[in-house]
């Protein structure tokens, strides 16, 4: 059987479980990020953001949420704090890589930038040739996977 999980005002922009199955992060047009238990369908938190895209890392304790204003910003799940904010431009994609030890950012014009999940600060940068469409889906051919 499923749990409707309701609370959003509109369509929603983004879904995303945590690896141990217990939440269920959701990311709204309403510029909202809400916390789960998908079992009971309990909203837990509440977090004003707007956001276009969002990722959970391995251990569900880092959100990071591509924001409105071409900002990614990293959130505590636990108390909706963002933890680091980092300008990052329009991306092609994003994601938690090597275990959530690195987060990476993908650009329009082909660029990866690898980043501490920790601040946002920038640890490498990768040039992708053709630009990034066939790549971002799939970080492993670029060996962050």
């Amino acid at each position: 059987s499923s749990t409707p999980l309701r609370g959003h005002a509109g369509m929603l922009k983004g879904v995303a479980g945590s690896p141990d199955g217990r939440r269920v992060f959701t990311l709204g047009a309403d510029k909202t990020a809400r916390l789960w238990d998908p079992r009971t369908g309990f909203q837990e938190r509440l977090i004003q953001v707007p956001g276009d895209r969002l990722a959970v890392s391995p251990d569900g304790h880092r959100l990071a949420v591509e924001a409105d204003d071409a900002t990614v910003r990293f959130i505590d799940p636990a108390n909706g704090a963002t933890t680091a904010a980092v300008k990052t431009g329009t991306l092609a994609g994003m994601g938690f890589v090597r275990g959530g030890r690195e987060f990476v950012t993908v650009h329009l014009n082909g660029t990866v930038v690898v980043r501490d999940p920790a601040n946002g600060g920038e640890r490498r940068r990768v040039k992708l040739t053709p630009a990034p469409a066939p790549a971002v889906n799939n970080l492993r051919a670029i060996g962050l996977g």
